[in-house]
């Protein structure tokens, strides 16, 4: 409530959310794609950490929905985050899912999603069950397609009178 935001408490160290993010339609799928943490805490102690583990799936849609034992992990990891304020708004360092990881896109990316699923990891110096953490969302930053291929493939979408 202080920080005006809505997001998901954290108490126990091991704790997991599981969330479904649709990918925009002109992700390319040869590059590689980034995913940073958004959280926040009541702790205020600048010396504290919390980490994250982030996996995914990727998913077409109308299809199951996975258990977290089928995720793959970040290629490149999310690292410790110091708390900067108490009810601060903090964001991790970056992630990496690497490049031609994601052949499902080659499919048809407007029916892809990644499954996240984000860990409290392990926290130090905080005492979880009263300072808490507070998972607010998790971002991507891509690189867009931008192909003559592409094109044609999302040409349906203009309607020509």
């Amino acid at each position: 409530a202080a920080l005006g935001v809505s997001g998901l408490r954290m108490d126990n160290a091991g704790e997991e959310a599981s969330f479904l993010v649709m990918l925009p339609y002109d992700i390319d799928p040869r590059s590689e794609i980034g995913v940073t943490v958004h959280w926040t805490t009541k702790s205020s102690e600048a010396d504290d950490t919390l980490t994250r583990k982030v996996s995914y799936n990727a998913l077409k849609a109308n299809a199951v929905v996975t258990a977290v034992g089928s995720a793959s992990a970040l290629d490149t990891t999310i690292e410790a985050d110091n708390v900067v304020a108490q009810y601060g708004w903090h964001k991790t360092s970056r992630g990496v899912i690497n490049a031609d990881t994601l052949s499902i896109l080659s499919d048809d990316p407007e029916q892809v999603g990644l499954q996240f699923f984000v860990e409290l990891d392990g926290v130090s110096g905080i005492t979880i069950a009263s300072e808490y953490g507070i998972l607010i969302g998790v971002e991507l930053d891509y690189y867009p397609a931008m192909t003559d291929n592409t094109l044609a493939r999302h040409a349906k979408r203009v309607n020509v009178a």
